[in-house]
């Protein structure tokens, strides 16, 4: 077991003005296919699903990160998963992955960056 021996915190940020830490963001998706044959209830699972109220239930039973800030400052939260609030400003300073469309191109256009 880990418990009590693991810890999260933001990666160090550069020295330059300005500079802050940053990870990416990523993970689950929800969408709706144009061929849904229920395009209206499907919608409204999906705002379900993202709700303030099943993002804390998810995170109080699984410690699954919310995409709302807020529920990184909830007493339950902190009370019932204390590494969640441990995350929150790696959440804020984080950033999108690259998307599907330009992800061909990243390595090429990181690469030139970095070098």
């Amino acid at each position: 077991p880990i418990k009590g021996r693991f810890d999260v915190a933001p990666l160090p940020a550069g020295t330059g003005e300005g500079a802050r830490p940053a990870a990416t963001l990523g993970g689950w998706n929800l969408a709706v296919s144009k061929y849904s044959k229920h395009p209206d209830a499907a919608i409204d699972l999906v705002k379900f699903i993202a709700s303030p109220e099943m993002q804390k239930y998810r995170t109080l039973k699984t410690a699954n990160l919310p995409t709302i800030a807020a529920l990184y400052d909830d007493p339950d939260i902190a009370r019932q998963q204390p590494i969640v609030p441990r995350w929150k400003e790696i959440f804020l300073n984080a950033q999108p992955r690259p998307s599907a469309t330009a992800r061909i191109k990243y390595n090429e256009a990181s690469s030139q960056f970095w070098t």
